[in-house]
C-alpha cells in the first residue's frame, strides 16, 4: 500500500510525458523530454550557485583577478543579448557571471543564466578573445537548451535518477534543497552527443552574431587537446575533444563567415547590443529586464 500513491504518480507522469516532451529547442528545434518544470530547475540552479559563490568567496578565490574578471564579463554579456533573441523570456533571468581562481580549465552556465569561469582556463591555454567567447558562448547554449533539465528528465524517464522521482513527486522545501544538490551533481555529468553538437553549433552562432570569429572555436579545442595531453581536465571529460569534432566545427564556422564579415566591424565599433553589469549582475538589457523569475501559476 505505501508504494501505491508513487507508483500512481509515475503512471500520471507517464501519462503527461507525451505533451510535457513536446518542448523544442529554441535554436534547432530538436524535440525534448522535459518531466521537470523549468522553474523548478531555475530555482534549484539559483540556490546550488549561490552556495559555489559562497564557497568560493570563502575561500578567497571569487575575482581575484580584477582585469580578468572584467574581461569574463564584457564578453559574456556581448554574448547574451544574441541567446535572448532566440527565447525572449530568458530577458527575465538573473544573469550573473563570476570567476573562480581555480587551476582545472573549465567553465559552466546554470539553468537561469549563472555562469562560472574557472581562472586556469585563461591562464593556462591563454585564449583569445574570439576564443574564449566560442567556450563561454557554448556554454550558454546548454542553459538556452535546457540541456540539464533535459538530462535530469531523461534520467527520470529511464528510472536511473531515482530520487529526482521522489522529489518530483512532492517538491516541499526539503525536496526543492535536494533537487538543488541534484542540479549541482547534473552539471558534473557529461551531456550526450547530441547536446554537445547542439551546444557547439549555437554557441557558434551566438559567438559569430556578437562579431567573433566562428573559427576560434576549433582553434581552441585545438589548444585544449593539447594541454590535455596525459592530464585530466574536467573540461576535456565532458567536452569531447574528439578529431571529429573538430572537424565539424570547422564546417560549421564555414558556413558563418558572410555572419561575422558583417558582425565584425559593429562589435568594433561598439554598436552592438551588450548587457550593463555591475559586480557581475546584470543591471539592464535593452534597457527594460527586470531579471525576476516567471510568476509560479497559482493552484486553483
Amino acid at each position: 500500500m505505501a508504494t501505491y500513491p508513487m507508483k500512481s504518480w509515475i503512471a500520471g507522469l507517464v501519462a503527461v510525458a507525451v505533451t510535457i516532451a513536446c518542448s523544442v529547442n529554441p535554436v534547432t528545434e530538436r524535440p525534448q523530454l522535459m518531466l521537470i518544470s523549468e522553474n523548478q530547475i531555475i530555482e534549484s540552479s539559483y540556490q546550488a550557485y549561490a552556495g559555489m559563490v559562497a564557497k568560493a568567496q570563502s575561500q578567497t578565490r571569487l575575482n581575484r583577478d580584477d582585469q580578468l574578471t572584467q574581461r569574463v564579463r564584457d564578453i559574456a554579456y556581448r554574448l547574451i543579448p544574441h541567446a535572448v533573441k532566440y527565447k525572449p523570456a530568458i530577458i527575465n533571468w538573473r544573469w550573473e557571471v563570476h570567476v573562480f581562481s581555480d587551476e582545472e580549465p573549465n567553465a559552466f552556465c546554470m539553468a537561469g543564466g549563472k555562469i562560472v569561469v574557472n581562472s586556469g582556463l585563461i591562464t593556462r591555454l591563454k585564449p583569445t578573445d574570439d576564443e574564449l567567447a566560442q567556450v563561454i558562448s557554448h556554454e550558454i547554449a546548454h542553459a538556452l537548451s535546457e540541456h540539464t533539465r533535459e538530462k535530469i528528465s531523461v534520467g527520470i524517464a529511464a528510472g536511473i535518477l531515482t530520487d529526482a522521482v521522489a522529489i518530483a513527486a512532492k517538491m516541499d522545501s526539503a525536496q526543492g534543497a535536494a533537487l538543488g544538490a541534484l542540479t549541482e551533481l547534473a552539471i558534473t555529468l557529461p551531456n550526450s552527443r547530441a547536446a554537445e553538437s547542439e551546444a557547439d553549433r549555437i554557441g557558434l552562432i551566438l559567438a559569430t552574431k556578437a562579431g567573433y570569429n566562428p573559427e576560434a572555436a576549433a582553434s581552441l579545442w585545438k589548444k585544449m587537446k593539447a594541454a590535455g595531453a596525459g592530464q585530466s581536465f574536467a573540461l576535456l571529460s565532458t567536452h569531447p575533444t574528439a578529431d571529429d569534432r573538430i572537424e565539424a566545427l570547422q564546417q560549421e564556422a564555414s558556413k558563418l563567415q558572410g555572419e561575422y564579415a558583417k558582425a565584425k566591424p559593429l562589435r568594433e565599433a561598439n554598436a552592438l547590443p551588450k548587457i550593463v553589469y555591475e559586480k557581475g549582475q546584470a543591471t539592464n538589457l535593452y534597457q527594460k529586464a527586470t531579471y525576476d523569475l516567471p510568476q509560479q501559476p497559482q493552484k486553483p
